[in-house]
């Protein structure tokens, strides 16, 4: 196939390959301290190119472009199907913003556009690419449910018994991504428990409704 030859002469440097820009400050300090990147094969090759994990910004141009695809092919024929198409053409966004002709971090991205990776992959070849950017996703950053629910009970029980030595440990003894879980998980715990701002700031008790029903039966029998 094309995109076999193509990657090929990539891999062994192509004169229209661009440097990118070298990040400076602090931007650089966290980039650098992140591993974003990984070196893999081609599916069905021994080609090497490389593939990172996006930002989040990257990932929402990903979804509207997406849409828009599919939007343009005319292809809108229901919720369902049209669910199940943009998350098609989503996977192809994601890819063609991921992929690059090595893991080097000044490497160029490997296809221009997602039509392009749409004209040259093969479904299979899509499908294993996408394996590979959630194998690596889950190891450098993990969904909220990826945080394993024992160990989310753990640390809950030694929160609720005030013992912070235990609490302490338990988050210190935590991979990195899972440490951005537990805040999330923290964070939406402690909203659930907040009072109500549609409440009146002085509770209705039911024994003041009790109270309230008294005095208006004695105020009718009088």
């Amino acid at each position: 196939m094309r995109v076999r030859d193509a990657i090929a002469h990539r891999a062994a440097g192509s004169e229209h390959a661009r440097a990118a820009t070298a990040p400076s400050g602090l931007a650089a300090r966290i980039r650098a301290a992140r591993t974003l990147r990984r070196a893999i094969q081609w599916p069905g090759t021994d080609i090497p190119i490389g593939i990172r994990i996006l930002s989040r910004g990257e990932l929402a141009e990903a979804q509207v472009a997406a849409a828009a695809a599919v939007k343009e092919r005319g292809l809108e024929e229901g919720k369902l199907a049209s669910a199940e198409r943009v998350m098609a053409e989503y996977i192809v966004q994601l890819l063609a913003r991921a992929l690059y002709e090595s893991a080097d971090p000044l490497a160029p991205r490997l296809f221009a556009t997602a039509q392009d990776l749409d004209a040259e992959a093969t479904l299979d070849e899509i499908n294993a690419l996408f394996s590979s950017y959630e194998d690596l996703r889950q190891e450098v950053d993990p969904e909220l449910e990826e945080l394993p629910e024992e160990v989310w009970k753990e640390f809950l029980d030694a929160v609720k018994k005030k013992e912070p030595t235990s609490w302490n440990a338990i988050a210190s003894s935590m991979p990195r991504p899972w440490l951005r879980s537990l805040a999330i998980r923290l964070a939406s715990s402690l909203a659930s428990t907040l009072p109500s701002t549609e409440s009146s700031s002085e509770p209705h008790t039911p024994s003041d409704s009790a109270s309230e029903g008294d005095e208006e039966s004695e105020s009718s029998r009088k």
